[in-house]
């Protein structure tokens, strides 16, 4: 699984638990377009950003 696979999973996630981007952003201190370029694929995260991105989320996944 490959970072971009488990943006999208992430993704569809956070809009299942019905978490807005910019709800998120705010939360994480940055943004809600570098949130829209992650899951888009314009950008990568860092990792610090990435981890607290799944934290908040609650996006947990058994296989990178």
């Amino acid at each position: 699984m490959n970072l971009q696979e488990i943006m999208n999973d992430a993704k569809e996630h956070r809009i299942k638990m019905k978490i807005s981007k910019s709800s998120l952003a705010k939360q994480m201190g940055i943004p809600a377009q570098r949130i829209t370029y992650w899951e888009s694929g314009k950008s990568r995260p860092r990792a610090d950003y990435f981890l607290q991105y799944l934290k908040l989320i609650g996006f947990k996944f058994d296989t990178i």
